[in-house]
């Protein structure tokens, strides 16, 4: 439905943005053509820079230090191609484990993994006793929503998921 109209929509809207040097980005037909093809994800190319972590990170225990996945993801970059690097990095992972394990190191990794065993054991025990499955199934909504995307990086999400496992606590 949103796939013919985007264009001109965009257009529409975007194109005296761009006029003006406010707005400078692909027209939406591009950027939809691009998540439509799965051929090359580039989004699974950042996560398979988590491999090179290890040999990069100065202490791997603490990682890269919050903010700071841009610098690992240009640093991954260049030492995997350094000829064919186009001087792009990506400043998130969109991926919530990746992204604990780079700027947080192995402890931050553990605590975000401890987390979500805590988060699960309220959903499961939630689930069985038949209670709070609304917001048990909102909380397993944005873990995987947060799990390919970074939305827990904006506050309105975070805050939604922090009140959706407050309610998940106060059940049972």
């Amino acid at each position: 439905f949103i796939y013919p109209v985007s264009d001109d929509v965009d257009r529409m809207i975007a194109s005296p943005l761009k006029e003006h040097g406010i707005l400078d980005r692909d027209q939406a037909s591009a950027m939809l053509e691009r998540h439509k093809d799965f051929s090359g994800s580039a989004r699974i190319n950042e996560w398979k820079k988590v491999y090179l972590y290890s040999g990069l990170a100065e202490n791997i225990l603490i990682g890269y230090g919050v903010g700071r996945y841009g610098f690992f993801s240009n640093q991954a970059a260049v030492l995997r191609d350094a000829s064919g690097h186009n001087k792009r990095y990506w400043s998130n992972a969109h991926n919530l484990f990746i992204m604990a394990l780079v700027e947080g190191g192995f402890v931050g990794l553990f605590l975000v993994g401890f987390s979500f065993f805590v988060l699960l054991y309220l959903l499961f025990r939630n689930i069985l006793m038949g209670e709070g499955f609304y917001y048990s199934s909102l909380a397993v909504i944005l873990l995987f929503q947060n799990s390919i995307e970074f939305s827990f990086w904006y506050l309105p999400f975070l805050f939604l998921f922090m009140v959706v496992v407050g309610l998940l606590m106060n059940f049972g």
